[in-house]
């Protein structure tokens, strides 16, 4: 399977918006921690509750994916090697030339 230029920049730019929404989610915890509480129904704390749950998704997420694109790669590699082991070389594939 081969990626081409417009899939590389997009899965890019989607990895640099992916890690600027996560950035942007621990400082508004970290600057959000010391905050006037007050009380129930506090703004800033359903925000930082919010950042928090979306760390955790992403948090949670990132090893599984980390395994399946692993899991198809060595089996992207299997296959290859297969097909390799399958394909028989003839002489003219070889290109041998036959003298008499």
């Amino acid at each position: 399977m081969m990626i081409n230029r417009k899939q590389r920049i997009f899965a890019f730019i989607a990895a640099m918006v992916l890690g600027i929404v996560i950035l942007g989610a621990l400082t508004f915890i970290s600057l959000g921690a010391e905050h006037e509480c007050n009380g129930a129904g506090c703004h800033v704390c359903e925000m930082i509750k919010q950042c928090k749950k979306l760390v955790a998704m992403v948090g949670g997420a990132a090893p599984g994916c980390l395994i399946f694109i692993a899991a198809l790669r060595i089996l992207k590699d299997i296959l290859q090697d297969i097909a390799t082991s399958i394909r028989s070389d003839t002489l003219i594939s070889m290109k041998v030339e036959l003298l008499d």
